[in-house]
């Protein structure tokens, strides 16, 4: 079964494909978060809400999930975050507790206030 939110995604995707029009480029953010830990996002558009994605991975960048967003860019600031062990993080060590999803959802979380942002819509894409 599909979900609504899904539908929405991709009749949204399709509406831009038939218009012809080029969205932004995404462009990469590197960020510190409290503690001095690094972190980085994918950021396209630069509409009044964010709307936070959760790329693939671990391993994967994020590039590919803000270029599949970017239509979204006009209403939507669209930041897809990168998850230790993805993207531009991968190089970081991926000892015993960094991928488990408590220690994702606590990064996120620290993430997301380094954004300043209480609550934000979530798109995810496989192991996001």
């Amino acid at each position: 079964m599909i979900r609504p939110g899904a539908l929405l995604i991709i009749a949204v995707l399709s509406l831009a494909a038939c218009t012809g029009r080029r969205a932004a480029e995404p462009r990469i953010v590197r960020l510190t978060q409290p503690g001095g830990a690094p972190t980085s996002a994918w950021v396209v558009g630069r509409g009044p809400d964010t709307l936070v994605a959760l790329a693939g991975g671990p391993g994967l960048p994020g590039e590919y999930l803000a270029l599949a967003l970017a239509p979204l860019g006009g209403r939507h600031t669209v930041v897809v975050w990168e998850a230790p062990g993805s993207g531009l993080r991968a190089p970081e060590p991926a000892g015993p507790g960094v991928l488990v999803m408590d220690s994702l959802a606590n990064d996120l979380a620290r993430f997301l206030t380094l954004l300043h942002l209480d609550r934000a819509p979530l798109v995810a894409h496989d192991f996001g």
